[in-house]
């Protein structure tokens, strides 16, 4: 009895603390602005800023590199935010020091809402190109700057790499691929409530509604009012009441542009071990520019 009760003790202490190690990758999926101030000298980390240039070049986290968010993304065929070509990502990742046993810790601001979601698209895209231990500061540049850790200024260059990247499609659905799994698959919108049921005229679109059959699972629900990401605890909670405890179902994630949908790709696959998660990457933006894509709105 005695043991069972430690095992039950250790099961909730699990819980209750942040998003949980990262197992074999060796590097948990978020991790602390003290876990990088500990390990900042070992031969493994690559930490990417993904702010503006600008922004960087004025101050930094010490011994960072500069991978801005715009060249994770690309317009194509009208669509606002896609991937990059396969060579230029390489080439990112290349000109960063980034191989594909890198342990890479990506670097953002809290400032806003698009701010917040921007290292998970980032994280999502390193995956993508398998990039094995990506890893998201908690806090970002912002928490870092605010506990008055070290920074500095200029310009840090990187020795490059020879990655040769080895691409996991598994983490990309297309609208065809969409169309083709409806009602196979769960589809998890990420945008705020009132965009999801048509209520209110989603700016990212042009139309109102929802796929259908698809649930919502608002982006904002993965962050404290701080910007850092809420216990595991908490996006455990949030994640089972969308999607059930059913670690292996397929689920395909979409946005309005294919922005802030990566926040729960990340929180899912990575934090929760949800195990077959995808992007939709043109979202709604390439949804409702189909006339024969479907959609359904809340009354």
């Amino acid at each position: 009895m005695k043991s069972l009760l430690m095992a039950l003790a250790l099961v909730v202490l699990i819980l209750s603390a942040g998003p949980a190690p990262g197992g074999a990758e060796g590097i948990s999926p978020v991790v602390t602005t003290k876990w990088l101030a500990e390990n900042m000298k070992d031969p493994r980390l690559v930490v990417t800023d993904i702010r503006r240039v600008e922004e960087y070049k004025e101050e930094h986290i010490p011994g960072s590199v500069s991978l801005t968010y715009n060249a994770w993304r690309t317009m194509e065929k009208g669509i606002s935010c896609q991937l990059p070509p396969k060579d230029d990502i390489e080439d990112n990742l290349r000109s960063a020091g980034i191989d594909r046993d890198t342990v890479v810790v990506i670097v953002g601001k809290t400032d806003t809402d698009l701010d917040r979601a921007h290292p998970a698209r980032v994280a999502w895209t390193m995956k993508y190109a398998g990039v094995a231990n990506v890893a998201i500061l908690d806090g970002g540049y912002s928490k870092w700057k605010a506990e008055g850790r070290p920074l500095a200024g200029g310009w840090t260059t990187a020795a490059p790499s020879s990655l040769r990247c080895a691409w996991n499609k598994d983490l990309l659905c297309s609208k065809d691929c969409l169309k083709e799994k409806a009602g196979r698959v769960t589809i998890v919108d990420t945008r705020i409530h009132s965009h999801f049921t048509g209520k209110v005229q989603d700016p990212g679109v042009r139309k109102k509604g929802h796929i259908p059959g698809s649930v919502n699972l608002p982006y904002t629900f993965a962050f404290k009012k701080d910007g850092t990401f809420q216990s595991r605890d908490r996006l455990a909670h949030r994640a089972v009441r969308a999607v059930g405890k059913d670690r292996k179902k397929e689920i395909v994630i979409l946005c309005c542009t294919g922005r802030f949908s990566p926040t729960w790709w990340f929180m899912l696959s990575q934090v929760l071990g949800y195990e077959k998660v995808s992007i939709f990457d043109g979202s709604m933006e390439e949804w409702c520019a189909d006339a024969s894509a479907p959609l359904v709105e809340d009354r």
